[in-house]
């Protein structure tokens, strides 16, 4: 996998990505629930995770055992129109991820999301 840089190919960039929102409804009973809406989809690279939880030896990550949490580097374009703020999630084939920092790489170039994976019983529907 190619290491972030500053000269990001266009073509490094080949999963869809949903940004979500969170929304606080509230139900017939009166009480609150916690939605989340689609903010966009874009198109995202996913760089080289960091991976916790490794095994002893450090060996091939094949061998690994690695934890439910892994932090995930994300890199998407720019977009003038949607304001990404760390209170917004990123949905990956199914899996959710918890927006931790946004980086803007270049002048408006680049958005730089780490994130990390929630745990299987937390992910969004």
């Amino acid at each position: 996998m190619r290491p972030l840089s500053h000269t990001s190919i266009i073509g490094d960039r080949d999963r869809r990505v949903t940004i979500q929102q969170s929304v606080t409804t509230r139900g017939a009973s009166g009480a609150t629930q916690l939605s989340y809406v689609t903010v966009d989809t874009v198109w995202a690279a996913l760089r080289q995770p960091s991976l916790r939880g490794r095994s002893s030896s450090d060996e091939d990550l094949d061998e690994m055992q690695v934890v439910a949490s892994s932090d995930v580097v994300w890199e998407i374009r720019f977009r003038s129109d949607i304001d990404i703020t760390e209170k917004y999630i990123l949905v990956y084939e199914g899996r959710t991820y918890d927006i931790l920092s946004i980086e803007e790489f270049g002048r408006k170039e680049l958005w730089i999301l780490k994130t990390l994976i929630q745990s299987p019983n937390s992910a969004v529907a």
